[in-house]
């Protein structure tokens, strides 16, 4: 008996040190995986920032002959043209999406919320989402009128949210419309973006929150895809103080929902005083124009202007932008 309790103990210590062995392997596969994940996040960022310079290059350029800079072009190239501006707009927006999703996922992405109007806002993203619009016979109707009180939100990163669901909304929309409205609470704003799209199932609402998960075009079935906007856009709203959810009915079409908090009376006067200092720049640097132009010589050939930048390709971009507003350039 004494044996059989021996041989138990024993076979109990070489089980114990097996499963040590096998801890010690997993804890290190962990780490490898740990590290190689971050090494891939910082393998993506460092390519998406190299991206940026080359995709706002054709861009730009693009741009420039479309306004003539090279002399008059016809509408096909016009056309085609514009098809490069726009894809190339895309491409930039995602980079900008991965950059951000690699700042959150570090908790590197800085937030500077202050007292700002929702409705100038929202009528600037309205304006800039017009070319995502192509052929679809979609209407857009701004719902966010004064009067509204001041939100407390970062007017880049706002302008990002509502871009992002804006262009998601006109992206799974053949026709009918998008509504965007704005109801004030006591002590928060709710944004609405609703649209008459293919809408999203049920039981598939959360995985479009998912990083790299989008629907595909034919169906309400979501995929891995490079859908990174929404992921990024609920994590800003969270990360300004607010809240950002939808609900849905397939065929029927879906409504984006997110709450931002009010500007605080500190926030509201720290806005106005900044625009007071600024109308008071402004002015005075009008005037010292005016003074400068009274003792300076007259110059018909107009400024001249040193363009100093390691990129040829932006050098490029403007010098066809300032031969198109007639200034000499060194």
């Amino acid at each position: 008996m004494r044996r059989s309790i021996k041989d138990k103990i024993e076979l109990i210590k070489s089980q114990n040190q097996e499963l040590e062995q096998s801890l010690a392997i997993i804890k290190k596969q962990n780490e490898e995986l740990q590290l190689a994940d971050k090494l891939k996040d910082e393998f993506l960022a460092t390519t998406s920032h190299e991206l940026r310079t080359p995709l706002h290059g054709m861009i730009g350029i693009a741009e420039a002959m479309i306004s003539g800079a090279n002399g008059p072009i016809g509408a096909n190239h016009k056309y085609q043209l514009d098809i490069i501006v726009n894809s190339g707009q895309r491409l930039a927006s995602l980079v900008d999406d991965l950059l951000d999703y690699h700042k959150m996922r570090y908790g590197s992405l800085d937030i500077e919320r202050q007292a700002l109007s929702l409705t100038s806002t929202t009528q600037l993203v309205i304006e800039l989402s017009n070319h995502l619009l192509g052929d679809k016979k979609i209407r857009i109707i701004n719902q966010v009128l004064e009067p509204l009180p001041l939100i407390s939100a970062d007017p880049q990163r706002l302008e990002q949210v509502l871009y992002n669901l804006l262009g998601n909304a006109i992206k799974y929309t053949n026709e009918g419309k998008i509504v965007l409205s704005a109801t004030a609470m006591s002590d928060h704003i709710r944004v609405q973006v609703v649209d008459t799209g293919q809408g999203i199932p049920a039981q598939q609402l959360e995985h479009i929150f998912e990083p790299l998960v989008q629907a595909g075009h034919d169906s309400g079935h979501y995929r891995q895809g490079a859908g990174l906007g929404l992921s990024i856009s609920r994590q800003l709203i969270e990360l300004m103080g607010g809240s950002l959810y939808v609900s849905s009915q397939p065929h029927v079409g879906t409504t984006f929902s997110f709450t931002l908090p009010l500007a605080t009376q500190q926030e509201i006067e720290a806005q106005s005083q900044a625009s007071s200092v600024s109308h008071f720049q402004i002015s005075e640097s009008a005037e010292l124009a005016l003074e400068e132009e009274e003792v300076l010589p007259e110059n018909p050939d107009g400024p001249v202007l040193l363009i100093a930048d390691d990129e040829p390709v932006n050098l490029r971009i403007l010098e066809s932008f300032l031969r198109l507003e007639a200034i000499k350039y060194a």
